[in-house]
């Protein structure tokens, strides 16, 4: 055999055996890399997932549990499926569209709670990762995890791998028929380079010193493959990395910045929660965004972004286009390259108007509790005043006589304490102390014997409208006191339409149930009879509406309103264990509901 069939047949045993040995040495690196990054990957979100749905089976509230879990698989179609079960090993959400697999129940109520295990759906091979939402307790997360996504990359990977190692093997058997003996020396140099990048996996570049083309064309061929492999090795950490940026969290959605701070990316439900559509914002940096740059938090989260720093709960709001104002939360963390080189900013968000809300709420309900329980100090010791003025007036009166000017100037100041003492019981209705004599009243048998004192009250100029619903419930309320909440009402109403219009008076059964008392203060779950007062006068804008029911607050003129009128309503309301709501808009009138316990 020729010195040059010797070499052929050397350099076409050494490439091909190079070829396999990169191909089994990658593919294993490669299915290793992949595996741990899934494993890490899963462990993150499991306990992200597992913090968001513990509160849940703790308050057994399987419809909020069920939502965040299909939220989370909606999300990443590499999860096939997450199901939870309660403190005592049972069955508590899942997200089976179908109903629950049977061959997973059989598993679950074998009491056989703990470990991995492997089986086949519909989309392939899934492996189930299970987690403990609380430690020592029975309570776990499964998460089934759909195989095809990872063994489909590696697959692709692979085919690439063998195709460029493919191309090596052929230029190299071409190049040694060509020049033979004068490659033998730069080929076993280039096969000890492809060796050792076999064993040690680095990137490395081939270099060989010889004056055929073909033979340095073979080197520049395996430095792409090299540069090739780097670049998915890449493409896989930028991957891993992503996953476990969104997985710290079951945020409502996600967003990018590109190097030059300017979003390059909305996930789907951004638009449907701010009511800013993607394109809007695409392109566009922070301080284009539509925020205001007045707010002292906005400019400090454009410095973070500015000084390449990682940020979290940065809170602002929007107003959408319907006229409501969606507070948001957002978190982000700058991205890097390999060499340390800003890339842009990835991060979450989560829409914060109902916690908002509630905060709100509870800001209220304590101001109203401190206004009340002052008012109610001050109205005590103003009654015990008036109680010395009303005594020694009445001695006054018995003392003068028969002396007419002294005695008009002693019914006077008797006249004079009644205001007062009417002043001071208003008060009290509002600190929640006057005392009350609750029955069980029929409330539309109570308005229609109003309905004389309301017409003359409204006057002419105002429609007064009744209606009841059928089969309507008796409430346990103060009958008088429900008159006097209920004139209240009118005079307001009243007052609010100078032109004329129309008051109407509604009656109906309601039900509020837990979610309804959830999101308003002071509510009890129950049934309750609500009656709705609505006028069609000038209406109130929000910075009015949010004062309403507090003492002394008013907008009408000096000396035509004490500002005592909702607030008594208010008090007695909340005495009576019912509930208040109003909605009013600028222009649009005003509709006042009260609840009062069936």
């Amino acid at each position: 055999m020729t010195i040059k069939a010797r070499i052929t047949l050397l350099i076409f045993l050494l490439a091909g055996g190079m070829a396999l040995s990169i191909v089994k040495g990658q593919d294993a690196l490669l299915r290793k890399h992949l595996f741990t990054v899934q494993r890490e990957w899963i462990g993150t979100l499991a306990q992200a997932t597992a913090e968001g749905v513990s509160q849940d089976t703790i308050e057994g509230d399987r419809i909020h549990a069920r939502e965040l879990l299909s939220r989370i698989v909606s999300k990443d179609k590499a999860l096939e499926y997450i199901y939870v079960t309660d403190f005592d090993g049972l069955l508590f959400a899942h997200t089976f569209g179908g109903g629950f697999p049977k061959v997973l129940a059989e598993r679950l109520y074998s009491g056989d709670h703990s470990g991995s295990v492997q089986y086949s759906s519909d989309h392939g091979e899934v492996e189930e990762i299970v987690t403990p939402l609380i430690k020592g307790m029975k309570a776990q997360l499964y998460i089934g995890v759909n195989q095809k996504e990872i063994e489909g990359l590696v697959v692709r990977t692979q085919t690439d791998l063998i195709l460029i190692v493919g191309l090596v093997t052929l230029a190299g058997m071409g190049l040694s028929l060509l020049i033979g003996g004068r490659m033998s020396r730069p080929l076993q140099s280039l096969c000890g380079q492809i060796s050792r990048y076999a064993k040690q996996g680095k990137n490395i570049k081939v270099e060989v010193q010889t004056s055929e083309p073909d033979i340095k064309k073979l080197a520049d061929v395996f430095n792409k493959m090299v540069v090739a492999r780097s670049q998915a090795l890449s493409r896989l950490r930028e991957s891993e990395g992503r996953f476990k940026d969104f997985s710290e969290s079951a945020s409502d959605w996600f967003w990018e910045m590109d190097e030059n701070l300017r979003f390059s990316y909305f996930s789907d439900r951004f638009t449907s929660i701010s009511g800013v559509a993607e394109k809007d914002l695409l392109g566009k940096s922070r301080r284009e965004s539509g925020l205001d740059m007045e707010d002292e938090q906005v400019v400090r989260n454009i410095e973070t972004l500015e000084a390449h720093r990682s940020f979290k709960n940065f809170e602002h709001s929007r107003l959408r286009s319907d006229g409501k104002v969606v507070h948001m939360s957002t978190s982000g963390r700058p991205i890097f390259d390999e060499s340390g080189v800003f890339k842009g900013y990835r991060g979450t968000g989560t829409d914060i108007t109902g916690r908002k809300t509630m905060e709100n709420h509870l800001r209220r309900a304590q101001r109203m509790e401190a206004i009340g329980q002052l008012t109610g100090g001050v109205a005590h010791d103003f009654n015990n005043l008036l109680g010395v003025l009303m005594g020694n007036a009445e001695i006054l009166k018995d003392i003068i006589g028969k002396n007419e000017g002294a005695r008009r100037n002693v019914e006077a100041i008797i006249r004079a304490v009644d205001r007062g003492a009417s002043l001071t019981q208003r008060l009290l209705a509002f600190s929640r102390q006057q005392p009350l004599s609750t029955v069980s009243a029929d409330i539309a048998c109570l308005i229609g014997g109003l309905l004389d004192m309301l017409q003359r009250t409204l006057g002419e100029t105002i429609e007064l409208k009744i209606e009841h619903a059928p089969d309507l419930w008796r409430a346990m309320i103060d009958p008088h006191q429900f008159e006097n909440a209920l004139v209240n009402l009118a005079v307001n109403a009243r007052d609010a339409m100078a032109q004329g219009g129309v008051l109407t008076i509604e009656t109906a059964n309601a039900t509020l149930d837990e979610a309804y008392a959830k999101q308003h203060e002071e509510v009890t779950p129950g049934d309750y009879v609500r009656v709705a007062v609505s006028d069609t006068g000038e209406g109130m804008p929000p910075d009015v509406l949010a004062k309403v029911f507090e003492p002394f607050f008013t907008t009408k003129d000096v000396g035509k309103g004490s500002g005592l009128g909702l607030s008594m309503v208010y008090g007695f309301v909340k005495q009576s264990k019912g509930h208040i709501t109003i909605y009013s808009e600028a222009g649009r009138g005003a509709t006042v509901k009260l609840y009062m316990r069936r």
